[in-house]
């Protein structure tokens, strides 16, 4: 059985590795912000399917996010504070 409530149409999805979450576990992906360059964006999340997650706010269509190897920029990030 499936049941799908509250679907919204037209909603952005990112691959499940790409949502991570910081100590305050608030959910963030690393989004491009320049040339090859990548920082954190904080995000809201939905619902999660099919390696999926919904992105409720924070990201618009064409952005460009990292998904696998985001946990990569995330270790290297911690090294740096």
């Amino acid at each position: 059985m499936t049941v799908t409530a509250g679907r919204i149409s037209n909603a952005i999805a990112v691959p499940d590795a790409a949502v991570l979450r910081d100590d305050q576990n608030q959910p963030f992906v690393y989004a491009g912000s320049g040339n090859n360059q990548f920082g954190r964006r904080t995000v809201e999340i939905g619902e999660s399917q099919n390696g999926q997650t919904q992105i409720t706010k924070g990201l618009a269509a064409g952005d460009r996010i990292v998904a696998n190897g985001s946990l990569f920029l995330q270790f290297a990030n911690s090294l740096q504070h």
